[in-house]
Parts: structure tokens; sequence; C-alpha cells
């Protein structure tokens, strides 16, 4: 179990850069809420990789907020309250 709340809301950890986390290790339940955290992990860790691969500054991260989706409530809540699963 890892902490939710030591990840950005990219969902990488403040403390060990490029090292992005989603679901069950996180304390998430669910197959839904796991898979949405992995696409947001994903698409922060696949443009991260793909930036430091061509020599350039890191990305803009893709972050989705609270009131744009669902999956914006559960990260913002996920890093910022925990969970107690």
């Amino acid at each position: 179990f890892v902490n939710p709340q030591v990840l950005t809301h990219t969902l990488e950890s403040k403390s060990i850069a490029g090292l992005y986390l989603a679901g069950q290790i996180c304390g998430t339940t669910g197959y839904e809420e796991a898979g949405a955290q992995g696409v947001v992990a994903g698409a922060n860790a696949g443009r991260a990789a793909g930036a430091a691969h061509r020599g350039e500054r890191a990305p803009s991260p893709f972050v989705l907020g609270r009131d744009e989706a669902y999956i914006g409530v559960l990260v913002d809540d996920l890093v910022t309250k925990g969970t107690s699963e």
C-alpha cells in the first residue's frame, strides 16, 4: 500500500520522479476506478517518457479537473484526502 497523498494529480510520486501509481496499490477498490486511474497515470507516464526520449522538457500534465470529469473528482479526493480502504 502507498498512501495516495504522496502523489500529485498526475498520479506521479512526489518523492520519486517518473514513478506513477494507480489502482489497488493506492488503496482503491473497483475495476472502473482503478482503470480510470490507470488511464491518467499511463497518459502522464507516456508523455513524460516520450519527452525524455526526445530530449525535450517535461510536457504539460494531463489532469482532469473536478468540474471536467468524474475521474477528476476521484483523483483529487484520492491525492488530497487519501483513502481508508
